[in-house]
């Protein structure tokens, strides 16, 4: 990511654009049980009515049809709403707190540290699979 704050500017929409891709590609914890109320198949998955049913809303952030190849960052991306913090009135009502945090996070990150990167090939980021979280379990960086 290139940030331009050599006259003291602000990453905002720079940053703004990275929090939301970020967001909308790496999250992705949130399960809703649900009991299946009839025999059915979905996408080769059988489930009979009374088995519990496990749906992550945050599945519909990884849709190719609404983020063309949603597991990369891409920082040219036009931003698009994403399932993250909930959708309409299931909402996270702290969403716009979390996104300025963030936002202000990474820019002050990104203004110390302006040659940040990481010093490990991307492919060799060691990742969490054993939860249902997803984050890097350790994230060598230089500058």
């Amino acid at each position: 990511m290139t940030v331009d704050t050599a006259a003291g500017g602000s990453c905002k929409v720079a940053c703004g654009g990275l929090v939301g891709d970020v967001l909308q590609a790496f999250r992705k914890g949130v399960v809703v049980p649900r009991v299946a109320l009839e025999d059915m198949e979905l996408d080769r998955a059988r489930s009979r009515a009374g088995d519990f049913v496990h749906v992550s809303y945050l599945a519909a952030n990884r849709d190719p049809v609404r983020y063309p190849d949603p597991h990369a960052i891409d920082l040219d991306r036009p931003n698009a709403p994403h399932m993250t913090f909930g959708w309409g009135g299931h909402r996270c009502i702290a969403m716009p707190l979390g996104m300025a945090e963030l936002e202000v996070a990474i820019g002050r990150l990104v203004e110390r540290f302006p040659g940040l990167r990481l010093a490990v090939p991307p492919e060799e980021v060691r990742w969490d699979t054993k939860t249902i979280m997803r984050f890097p379990l350790e994230l060598p960086v230089a500058w």
